[in-house]
C-alpha cells in the first residue's frame, strides 16, 4: 500500500483531530504492523519544517 499525502490547513491556535477509516473491498484494513507520522509546515508548499509528530493508531468497532 502506498503512503498517503494530505495537505490539511489548520487555523493557528485551533484544536485538531482527524479520524480516518481505511477499508479495501468493504473490509477494514489491519494497521497493527504500520506506523503513522505527520509534519507541520507554515504552508502546504513550504520547505520549512516546523514540527514532526508521531500518531496513534486505534481500533474502533463500528456501531450500527
Amino acid at each position: 500500500m502506498a503512503a498517503g499525502n494530505y495537505d490539511i490547513v489548520i487555523d493557528q491556535g485551533a484544536d485538531f483531530a482527524l479520524s480516518i477509516a481505511l477499508s479495501e473491498d468493504g473490509e477494514a484494513i489491519n494497521l497493527n504492523s504500520h506506523t503513522v507520522s505527520a509534519q507541520l509546515r507554515p504552508t502546504p508548499s513550504s520547505n520549512t519544517l516546523t514540527a514532526t509528530f508521531t500518531c496513534n493508531i486505534s481500533t474502533r468497532k463500528k456501531h450500527g
